[in-house]
């Protein structure tokens, strides 16, 4: 239950204000509620507590995308992967779909392919590489009687949703 959770972890932070891990399962939480204001209230809070963890980077990388600061969410992702190493592997999806939003489309496919090739079992970053890659159909008409089918490249980000779980 989200609402216990959310909670369980700000009395948490009551008794210890720089709980790290309490505040990112906070932050994390209110990414999944689409709240990036107040999640970003709490990673910066994280980062002040520890400016080396790679999850709280990860995280503020995914708000960013979320608020479309796109190129700021590829900072936050590039520093998550160099401070977080092997352990942060996870956070390369995030960055390619960063990447791609910033126009970097090739860099990103670049990652992603290779993530999914050391990976290849997570099913998230496939279906993301596949979202990202495939055409969409918008219907066009001139007249207001025909309609044409016209093929665009750029992925829907509007139905992005934040990392899953199982990212962290």
């Amino acid at each position: 239950d989200p609402a216990s959770a959310k909670d369980h972890w700000t009395r948490a932070l009551t008794f210890n204000p720089n709980h790290l891990s309490s505040l990112l399962a906070l932050s994390q939480n209110l990414l999944r509620a689409h709240d990036t204001t107040q999640a970003n209230v709490y990673l910066h809070r994280a980062l002040e507590t520890e400016p080396t963890a790679w999850r709280a980077h990860m995280l503020l990388a995914q708000a960013d995308l979320l608020d479309r600061r796109n190129d700021e969410a590829v900072t936050e992702a590039e520093r998550a992967i160099e401070l977080g190493h092997d352990s942060a592997s996870s956070v390369q999806p995030l960055l390619a779909h960063a990447l791609f939003e910033t126009g970097e489309k090739d860099r990103a496919n670049q990652i992603l392919q290779a993530y999914i090739k050391a990976h290849p079992k997570d099913e998230n970053a496939t279906h993301l590489y596949e979202r990202l890659n495939a055409p969409r159909s918008v219907s066009v008409s001139s007249t207001g009687h025909s309609t044409s089918t016209v093929d665009v490249s750029e992925a829907d980000v509007d139905s992005a949703e934040p990392l899953p779980p199982n990212w962290l």
